[in-house]
């Protein structure tokens, strides 16, 4: 066999060993940018592949006509090379930083388990309901005072809070007003509503009946790196209108202010509305914009967001429930917020929240008994010994 065949045998082979090899190459790459979430590099990932594979194979078949133009192709795989290395280990080291997580598990609250974290009374009730008993809905800062009611005055049972079959849940606001309205429950534990759920209650024909049982404060919070210690009202409507857009122009840095929000008809985005009053809320950018109250923390709390980030929600769940180290609460208009300064409403943005009915609520015959006891002696200890402020 001459020489030229062998040579042609060889380039046959190394041209299939190559793509083969390729191949595999595309396939491990292919899984490393998925996985890695890296999967907005696919497309130049596989044109520079491309690239290469061309460049290889009239390596192989046509060198000299390669080392003519060989610039048309290095250039671009250089260019490729550069792009696709820079933005991929930039966003591995990104994601490597480390980020605070809030996962509020509500099960830790449900009543009739040894473990519950549930306040509870130093004897029995002088409630207890045997049959007929109300279902309840609470927003999620509010479990666990529902949970301590339900302790305190049902009969022992297994009352989860994420079963939507439970006769005690927490749906969140939004949805807790829906199954209200729609009559799916008979009480809703929550923040005052929204001017949209009011419109929706009117629409269907429901009046909301609001009850006080109980009274927070609504907080604003920063990561704890950031050097801001109190703001003003005017300052807060400020920075949720859009006309205080830098954190230099309150007393802070040089950096721009990104103010967090909620989804429209939670509690905390409600009482943000109120706040605000006659002023326009500055319309938030999706990424602005966090499904939970958790996430709202875990966002000010990232270490991503230490110099600008900025949030709100309400003092119990913010402090008792999540106990994130990474952020603080800010005074407002100079107040602290805690338990004497909203009891004595010296903290500026205290609200009640509200045991919430319809009239179709009191078919039920324990409707009334049982909110009566909630603003009774008992009742409004559990709401304290939770870590929330009474009635007066």
């Amino acid at each position: 066999m001459n020489s030229p065949v062998i040579i042609n045998i060889l380039k046959y082979a190394f041209s299939i060993l190559l793509l083969s090899a390729a191949g595999l190459f595309c396939f491990v790459g292919l899984l490393i940018l998925v996985f890695n979430r890296l999967s907005q590099y696919l497309t130049p990932f596989f044109l520079l592949l491309c690239l290469l594979l061309a460049y290889v194979m009239i390596l192989i078949w046509n060198r000299s006509w390669l080392i003519k133009k060989h610039k048309y192709f290095l250039l671009p795989i250089l260019l490729l090379t550069l792009f696709i290395g820079g933005h991929a280990a930039y966003d591995i080291y990104d994601s490597s930083i480390p980020t605070v997580k809030d996962e509020i598990d509500l099960n830790a609250y449900a009543p009739f388990k040894n473990d519950s974290l549930l306040a509870r009374l130093d004897r029995p009730a002088s409630l207890q309901i045997a049959n007929d008993l109300p279902s309840i809905d609470c927003a999620t800062a509010l479990y666990p005072i529902g949970a301590a009611f339900v302790e305190a005055t049902y009969p022992r049972n297994s009352y989860p809070p994420d079963d939507p079959h439970s006769l005690v849940r927490s749906s969140t606001t939004p949805p807790a007003y829906e199954r209200l309205i729609d009559h799916s429950v008979d009480v809703v534990l929550a923040a005052a509503p929204s001017e949209k759920q009011k419109q929706a209650a009117h629409e269907n024909g429901v009046r909301l009946i609001l009850t006080p049982i109980g009274k927070e404060g609504f907080v604003f919070f920063v990561n704890i790196n950031n050097p801001i210690e109190s703001l003003s009202i005017e300052q807060i409507q400020g920075i949720y209108s859009g006309k205080i857009t830098n954190w230099k122009e309150v007393g802070g840095k040089d950096e721009s202010i990104r103010p967090f929000q909620r989804p429209e008809g939670s509690g905390s985005q409600s009482a943000l509305l109120r706040l605000m009053g006659d002023q326009p809320l500055l319309e938030a950018r999706t990424m602005n914009v966090v499904g939970s109250m958790g996430d709202i923390i875990t966002k000010t709390a990232d270490y991503k967001n230490y110099q600008n980030a900025i949030g709100f929600s309400f003092r119990f769940y913010a402090t008792q429930m999540v106990k994130n180290k990474e952020i603080k609460l800010l005074k407002i208009n100079g107040i602290y917020p805690d338990e004497p300064t909203i009891r004595d409403n010296t903290y500026p943005i205290s609200a009640y929240f509200y045991a919430v009915t319809t009239e179709r609520s009191y078919d039920n015959p324990h409707m009334k008994t049982f909110i009566d006891w909630i603003l009774s002696e008992e009742g409004q200890q559990l709401v304290e010994r939770t870590g929330y402020t009474p009635v007066e």
